[in-house]
């Protein structure tokens, strides 16, 4: 809600505290391999999904998003990209 509504009397607190947590959960659950705790590619492509819709918002009302937040996305999206079955070239 600090995000959205940075005009609000809270709106500071609400943001340090959310942001201060999600991070800390985010280097808590995702293995340094970039693949979330729970090991379910399924529930770790809705994760990073919402990992990087907080990142996404955060960057665009001018927060500082720190280097290794931003380390751990580049790896739970490379970990999403290695289970993806590689395509083979048609015949054309």
């Amino acid at each position: 809600m600090g995000l959205s509504f940075p005009n609000w009397p809270e709106a500071q607190r609400w943001k340090s505290i959310g942001l201060t947590g999600l991070w800390a959960e985010m280097r808590r659950q995702v293995l340094s391999d970039g693949v979330h705790d729970e090991r379910s590619v399924s529930y770790h492509t809705i994760v990073l999904q919402d990992f990087l819709e907080l990142w996404w918002l955060a960057k665009q009302v001018g927060e500082v998003v720190t280097e290794d937040v931003e380390s751990i996305l580049v790896r739970m999206f490379q970990f999403l990209a290695d289970t993806q079955p590689q395509m083979e070239p048609g015949p054309w």
